[in-house]
């Protein structure tokens, strides 16, 4: 068509040979280029193909490009596992996102760390570990021992209270302040009614950090841990967290029940804290309540 445009200006009028000499040489780029633009489609479809297909054999529903770049869309992926699942495990080093009041999760996720009904098992690095120490040096500066430590005594604690304010009035003021004279009592067995209804957990580990999880019942959310520093991506005195992709992998995979294994590996070797948060939060509840009273 192309040629055929170029040689029809030999049988119009010489007005018409502008039109027909771009249109010809219009069809003749398109002729040309269209087929390699076919083939090389063709093989980025082909990849994009094994890519998906890969995604799909090990359990991948969605990639997010980091922390800090997918924030939004990452946690409204969580809002929506969290919404069908019963119990919430974190593992990581100090989640000031989840537990720091103005944490940029702390909005979206608040209403289901809060909620009695949902187990909650926490583990966070310890603070007084070696691990500890070589991440803050890693971060060149950054808080991280204190993050950890205000994670624990202030963010952990606050869940704790506002699980406490719910379940009184849940259960009634004098049900819930037998289970507070029982626990007094009880303070050392897991037996102890006041810590099954909180229904949290928190232990401290002290093993150099490999990964950040946050699981469902329905699908788990893992980002790698690493201590290297690439001080052209990573600012100064900033978290070497939150930059590399965080995947979601769906229950049943294996990949999930890697990680799995690994959260369960890593509890059971720490050291369990549970027991002090509630006494210091049942410090702290009397006067909380009396503020919400008035």
């Amino acid at each position: 068509m192309g040629i055929a445009s170029c040689f029809a200006i030999g049988f119009v009028r010489p007005t018409w040979h502008p039109f027909f000499i771009t249109l010809g040489s219009a069809l003749l780029t398109t002729g040309i280029t269209l087929p390699v633009a076919v083939f090389f489609q063709s093989i980025h479809n082909e990849q994009a193909f094994k890519i998906l297909n890969s995604c799909t054999r090990a359990g991948i529903e969605s990639v997010f490009v980091s922390r800090k770049q997918d924030s939004s869309d990452l946690y409204v992926a969580m809002r929506k596992a969290l919404s069908d699942s019963t119990t919430i495990s974190l593992l990581g080093v100090a989640f000031k996102t989840f537990f720091d009041p103005s944490g940029e999760a702390r909005e979206a996720l608040s209403w289901a760390l809060n909620l009695p009904a949902k187990t909650l098992k926490v583990l966070l690095l310890d603070p007084k570990c070696q691990a500890a120490r070589l991440r803050e040096k890693a971060e060149h500066g950054n808080s991280t021992i204190d993050d950890i430590e205000k994670a624990i005594s202030t963010g952990l604690l606050a869940v704790f209270l506002e699980r406490m304010i719910r379940l009184r009035k849940e259960i009634g003021e004098v049900e819930f302040d037998r289970m507070v004279a029982d626990f007094v009592r009880m303070v050392h067995l897991d037996t102890a009614g006041l810590r099954q209804r909180l229904n949290m957990q928190v232990r401290t580990y002290t093993s150099e950090p490999v990964a950040q999880i946050i699981m469902f019942d329905g699908s788990l959310f893992g980002e790698q841990y690493h201590r290297g520093r690439p001080n052209e991506i990573v600012p100064l005195m900033s978290c070497i967290g939150k930059y590399m992709p965080v995947i979601q992998f769906r229950r049943g995979s294996y990949s999930y029940r890697f990680l799995e294994c690994h959260f369960v590996t890593i509890w059971s070797e720490a050291q369990d804290i549970t027991d002090k948060l509630i006494s210091d939060a049942l410090r702290k509840l009397p006067a909380l309540l009396l503020m919400l009273e008035c």
